[in-house]
């Protein structure tokens, strides 16, 4: 009787492992960082303060208030990497920056979308922890670069006087221009 107990008990318990995400340096992050977003063609999302870690010739600008902004008009608050591979990967030794890598890159694979944390799935580290049942937590060292990025959304964000600027087609749109329901749903625009 006290054996078939544990038994059950066992077979009802589930094991949950948790353990703190920790990047591997694979260089899969590094590789696709130039492609669609909402509509639009981006590039890697970099700071103002983190124009000088890139070589200027692959800085665009990303996000600007438009010309009738009662704010900081045409200013740019937000900048891009337009490359496909960042420069500071090498094959051999990963990334050349990554101590002083950009917020973006710190936090990935997760990203804070409206009020939630989105895990990328191009991370391999992620999947493989998510197939083996591995629960995992952000880190600290993921943290920070995130809530810093939520920080520097939430003093610009305050206005939909703002306008996004297209690699592909290499001008600026409204910001709303070119998105579909589900991205204005996401963004609170009906």
């Amino acid at each position: 009787m006290v054996l078939s107990r544990e038994k059950k008990r066992l077979r009802s318990d589930k094991l949950v492992l948790k353990m703190e995400f920790k990047c591997v340096r694979c260089g899969q992050c590094c590789k696709n960082i130039r492609g669609p977003q909402m509509g639009q063609i981006h590039g890697l999302m970099i700071l103002p303060e983190e124009v000088d870690l890139f070589p200027k010739g692959l800085v665009k600008p990303m996000i600007r208030y438009t010309h009738n902004a009662r704010n900081n008009p045409g200013q740019v608050w937000m900048y891009q990497v337009d490359a496909e591979i960042c420069p500071h990967y090498d094959e051999k030794e990963g990334c050349l920056i990554y101590d002083d890598r950009p917020a973006l890159c710190a936090g990935f694979p997760f990203e804070l979308s409206a009020s939630k944390l989105v895990i990328h799935g191009a991370c391999p580290e992620i999947m493989r922890l998510r197939k083996a049942g591995i629960k995992f937590e952000i880190s600290a060292s993921c943290k920070e670069p995130l809530l810093k990025i939520r920080r520097h959304y939430d003093i610009h964000l305050n206005t939909p006087e703002f306008e996004r600027f297209d690699l592909e087609e290499n001008r600026w749109r409204h910001v709303t221009e070119g998105l579909t329901k589900e991205h204005l749903r996401l963004l609170g625009r009906r």
